[in-house]
């Protein structure tokens, strides 16, 4: 039997917000001079806890990753790091799941509405 993700049993403590943001991530298992190593994503959603995410390439589980979000409107830019906790087909894409190692302290990262 299948389960679809939308009836699963939801894992968020945090709640989130769908967003539209172009980051960088470092994935920190690579070394420095792999040209895979730094790569953009676009975030589309986001919560104290982690980022959901659409990747140009399929990434590893439990990849240990610092993602480089940029300042927005009267926000902050922020480095937060985190791992891969799920990659799935999506067409052309791959929808990333990202949980963050330490949850943000409040919401500053996120742009108020």
């Amino acid at each position: 039997m299948v389960t679809s993700r939308r009836s699963r049993k939801e894992r968020r403590q945090h709640p989130r917000s769908v967003v539209g943001i172009p980051v960088e991530m470092v994935r920190r298992n690579l070394p420095e001079q792999d040209p895979n190593r730094v790569m953009g994503l676009h975030v589309t959603d986001l919560s104290r806890g982690g980022a959901r995410a659409v990747s140009h390439r399929p990434l590893p589980r439990a990849e240990p990753v610092t993602m480089f979000f940029p300042p927005l409107g009267s926000a902050r830019g922020e480095d937060t790091v985190g791992q891969i906790v799920r990659c799935d087909a999506c067409g052309t894409c791959w929808e990333v799941g990202i949980a963050f190692e330490t949850p943000s302290a409040d919401d500053t990262r996120i742009p108020a509405s």
